[in-house]
């Protein structure tokens, strides 16, 4: 299928410059692979560990092809010796480059008397690096179950081992695996009603990441996430005003953050600067008094609509339908709680079975009371099919 996009593609570019239609002879498989190396190097600073010392990697790699002996180790230096002690994944493909290269090159004073520090080093690292995946797969294994069953279902509970991993944070070596250990106690208090250890595990997620600022830079994504997780928590512990207070003291950093084209990292900060600010406006239940501002976020939730994931998107969409139903515009609350209902079905069953409700209600303020029963019956055969 891929291979017929890129031909049909391929070819209407080049008939529209020849006046007629060209069929492709060639190897279509190795153009398709050639396009997807043109593209890594296009997105190749908002892919997945590509940075400086990437960049570093790939320049000691050509040198050492060349036969560039000591300026290819030196590059290679330059990562092992670097002063970050967190980048491990690339620290150690330089300790396997910097082993290979000293014995294609015959350097003897190398394998004599640094490759055994080096060697200590490599499993250090290995360590901490395989110890920051464990955390980072219990984390994965929560967010499952956030997303495919409901919320407070006891399925996909956690086995002894990861358990016993989330006892401490002294467990955790690497800082982003401290990272995920709070997120995830963070996650399981929420879920056992514990708002208050939850909110302890959300700040420590955000005082780790202030405290290592080349992990938050490097981890943006799951900074911004972060930050909503705790303002999800103030919400809960109905603390508006701190929820308040906090979005607004990362405004600087979301400016910085949202001239990135990711949309991930756009619908994080859209998320930040407009849905939980509505978010804490439905929870003190202050609409009149906020009116010009959830005006001024709909109106920016239109204008950035296409940076947002469906799961935002349908949370926005039920909280407008919350404030105009609040405010007395039935029939706008109608029109995006229909919004909410058609985007939630698939990725959002909370959002979805509370809008249903919402439906209800709104439906009898309009006073259809035809299609309230109709609709009443509709949910019936729904629950009993479930």
């Amino acid at each position: 299928a891929v291979d017929k996009r890129i031909r049909n593609a391929v070819n209407k570019e080049l008939g529209k410059k020849n006046g007629k239609e060209l069929t492709l002879k060639t190897n279509i498989t190795r153009l398709y692979y050639r396009i997807l190396d043109v593209l890594y190097v296009f997105h190749e600073s908002d892919l997945p560990n590509c940075g400086d010392t990437m960049q570093i990697l790939k320049r000691a790699k050509v040198l050492l092809f060349k036969g560039r002996y000591k300026e290819g180790v030196a590059l290679l230096d330059r990562v092992i010796n670097n002063h970050s002690n967190y980048d491990y994944l690339h620290k150690m493909e330089a300790l396997e480059l910097r082993l290979e290269s000293a014995i294609k090159f015959a350097d003897v004073a190398y394998l004599n008397q640094t490759y055994a520090t080096h060697r200590d080093l490599f499993t250090g690292l290995y360590k901490g690096y395989y110890n920051y995946k464990e955390y980072q797969n219990i984390e994965a294994l929560i967010k499952l179950e956030s997303t495919t069953g409901y919320f407070y279902e006891s399925t996909n509970k956690l086995s002894g081992k990861y358990s016993v991993l989330l006892e401490s944070e002294d467990n955790a070596i690497h800082p982003m695996a401290k990272i995920y250990f709070n997120k995830a106690n963070a996650f399981l208090s929420i879920k056992s009603g514990d708002l208050e250890s939850a909110f302890t595990y959300a700040n420590r997620t955000l005082e780790l990441f202030n405290q290592y600022p080349e992990i938050r830079e490097g981890n943006v994504i799951i900074y911004l996430k972060s930050i909503r997780n705790l303002t999800i928590v103030l919400i809960h512990l109905k603390r508006y005003l701190e929820a308040e207070n906090l979005l607004n003291s990362i405004e600087h950093h979301l400016t910085k953050y949202s001239k990135l084209k990711t949309i991930d990292i756009r619908t994080e900060v859209v998320t930040l600067n407009i849905v939980l600010r509505t978010d804490i406006i439905i929870a003190n239940e202050s609409y009149h008094v906020n009116s010009f501002r959830l005006k001024y976020f709909e109106l920016e939730f239109k204008h950035n609509l296409e940076y947002l994931k469906d799961d935002e998107k349908c949370s926005m969409y039920y909280n407008l339908s919350v404030v105009n139903f609040k405010l007395g515009n039935y029939r706008q609350a109608l029109k995006y709680n229909n919004q909410a209902l058609k985007i939630s079905g698939n990725v959002r069953n909370d959002i979805y079975h509370i809008a249903l409700f919402n439906e209800f209600s709104i439906h009898y303020f309009l006073g259809d009371e035809d299609l309230f029963n109709s609709k009443l019956t509709a949910y019936k055969r729904f629950v009993t099919a479930k």
